[in-house]
């Protein structure tokens, strides 16, 4: 199991990204959504055209991420919403969007607006979370793709 060079410059640039995202707002978190769904995208492209071993860390990436993006949606609209969310996933991004300053507004402000802010940042959360399930799930297609070649 070995790290590529484009892997190590990509990982900590979207996780970079996917934090500044959560914690600035609308600005950050709008470019941060756009190059999550490109690279979802350009994934499930690979799926279907691509080398039979980036093709397997395709599949292996997108079945992860729909399942879980499948269950925060079976679940309900509190997944996306800025409290009483069920699962621990989404129980971490609303404990993140707690602090005393909120994308820099002071806690004492308006709640309508701390709450928009916190809406507009969930769905940019859940699609990290697909992907991060998605990023194992590849490794694993990987190394299961490996392991049936090797026999």
């Amino acid at each position: 199991m070995s790290l590529s060079i484009r892997e190590l410059l990509m990982l900590p640039t979207l996780v970079g990204l996917a934090l500044a995202g959560v914690m600035f707002g609308p600005p950050i978190s709008w470019v941060a959504l756009i190059m999550v769904i490109m690279l979802l995208n350009a994934i499930a492209i690979d799926a279907f055209v691509a080398s039979p071993r980036r093709r397997s860390f395709a599949i292996g990436f997108l079945l992860p991420s729909l399942v879980y993006l499948g269950t925060t949606i079976a679940v309900g609209s509190t997944e996306y919403a800025a409290r009483g969310g069920i699962l621990p996933t989404t129980e971490l991004l609303q404990y993140m969007l707690r602090p005393a300053y909120v994308f820099g507004i002071s806690p004492h402000s308006d709640l309508a607006l701390r709450q928009a802010n916190a809406l507009s940042v969930m769905p940019l959360g859940q699609l990290y979370f697909a992907c991060v399930f998605g990023y194992l799930g590849g490794w694993y297609a990987r190394l299961a793709s490996r392991s049936s070649d090797a026999k």
